[in-house]
C-alpha cells in the first residue's frame, strides 16, 4: 500500500496503516455521536 503526498508516493509501514486505519474508525465512532 502506497501513500501518496505532494506527487510522491512511499511505502507506508505497517504500524502507520495500523495507526491511519485506528484514527478512521475513532472518527467514524464520533460521528455516529
Amino acid at each position: 500500500m502506497h501513500k501518496s503526498i505532494g506527487g510522491f508516493c512511499f511505502p507506508m509501514p505497517d504500524n502507520m496503516k495500523r495507526l491511519v486505519i485506528l484514527v478512521n474508525s475513532s472518527n467514524k465512532t464520533f460521528n455516529n455521536l
